[in-house]
């Protein structure tokens, strides 16, 4: 949310054998998958967790690069864009905005708050997430026996529960120290009870705001908390299995 020299906002990218997963584009995030080797105009499918700016609005860069693509051979022939009711007029609002960023390709979009679709041979559950009044989702990758679950923005409730059961990696927010706890947004006590309740394997912490002490974060966590803990940086990598 804040400007940082060396961190974007929101984006977490999965990768199966040449597909791409891409959830969230706040800004800065297009720029860095090109920093890591991804092909941000290679994507076939992107999730948004929800519409705030630091979430979705690299997706004006994107639509303009992907429309201007040379040669067209060289991006997805269908990209499909998912998110929570809400995306669908932020698509056409920026397309009415500056008409060209309306798709010029095969461009599917499709809102919900609780459905499921396929990708990489396995199966993505978008889940509702408690983010105040604002529709907002996190994921649930499952690909064969391994759970890649992202929270987006989310305070603690069913939805996070729900998302996190059992999960391999839990890539979730922890925008507040326990001193500033919010039923919209995750804290390190909340956080860690919640991720040893869901029997979560690998704690991957994230979206940070600049009054939450990441020392103290993972101080929190890791006493609370049984599993692996990772503090999320640009760049970081994970492999299946790493967990």
């Amino acid at each position: 949310m804040v400007p940082e020299a060396q961190r974007a906002s929101s984006g977490v990218a999965l990768q199966c054998g040449d597909q791409h997963l891409q959830l969230d584009l706040g800004r800065g995030v297009v720029q860095r998958m090109a920093d890591q080797g991804i092909n941000p105009l290679g994507l076939d499918t992107i999730g948004l967790s929800h519409i705030h700016p630091d979430h979705c609005c690299d997706l004006v860069p994107w639509l303009f690069a992907r429309n201007y693509v040379d040669p067209p051979a060289s991006a997805s022939p269908l990209v499909r864009l998912f998110g929570p009711p809400g995306v669908s007029q932020l698509c056409e609002d920026l397309a009415r905005t500056w008409s060209w960023l309306r798709p010029r390709f095969d461009f599917q979009v499709t809102e919900s708050d609780n459905g499921t679709f396929s990708w990489g041979g396995g199966q993505v559950e978008m889940v509702s997430m408690a983010h105040g009044s604002l529709p907002s989702i996190g994921f649930r990758v499952t690909m064969g026996s391994q759970v890649v679950a992202y929270t987006g923005d989310t305070g603690p409730g069913v939805g996070l529960l729900s998302l996190a059961r059992d999960a391999h990696i839990l890539i979730s927010e922890c925008s507040y120290p326990d001193s500033e706890a919010s039923a919209k947004h995750m804290s390190p006590t909340a956080l860690a009870d919640a991720a040893q309740r869901c029997n979560v394997e690998h704690l991957v912490v994230t979206h940070l705001y600049p009054q939450t002490d990441p020392g103290e974060v993972e101080r929190v966590i890791r006493s609370r908390f049984t599993g692996r803990v990772d503090l999320a940086h640009d760049g970081l990598t994970l492999y299946a299995g790493d967990s």
